[in-house]
């Protein structure tokens, strides 16, 4: 955590400082404007996540998906959550319709559901993943695909 003290006595010398320094130099210098930070925007997102009886363990990760890029089919052992934050997806649940996700889109796979994606764009796209999965289960497991 930062010490404020350390923050707000440079702004409130700079008020006192510079108007004296302008008046001393014989210049008519309007003083100088401190002004907050624009803070950056961000992006929260908060998932209902089923309670399960087994121990488990949170992962978060990016991943990136290059254009042209396919998914294949594949479990969890638990819940996924993803926000899409560049490119544009095509995400198959089974038993399904394909979805078309873009930069800003987000989406839930509840545990066991078959499922892949894919790079439908021209450019590389990003995932943010989360993954609320059993403790000592692999992550994620190949599936064959849906009807086969």
């Amino acid at each position: 955590m930062t010490d404020s003290s350390n923050l707000v006595g440079p702004v409130r010398m700079a008020h006192v400082v510079l108007p004296v320094l302008a008046m001393l130099s014989g210049c008519e210098q309007e003083p100088m404007k401190m002004t907050e930070p624009t803070p950056k925007p961000g992006v929260e997102l908060a998932f209902d996540v089923p309670q399960e009886a087994t121990a488990q363990i949170v992962h978060v990760v990016t991943r990136d998906i290059p254009a042209g890029a396919a998914i294949p089919w594949h479990t969890h052992p638990g819940v996924e959550m993803a926000y899409v934050e560049s490119g544009d997806l095509e995400l198959e649940l089974a038993g399904q319709d394909a979805v078309r996700l873009a930069p800003g889109d987000n989406f839930t796979v509840l545990r066991g559901t078959v499922h892949s994606g894919k790079n439908v764009g021209e450019e590389s796209a990003r995932l943010v993943l989360t993954y609320v999965v059993d403790k000592d289960a692999l992550l994620r497991s190949p599936a064959d695909p849906p009807g086969d």
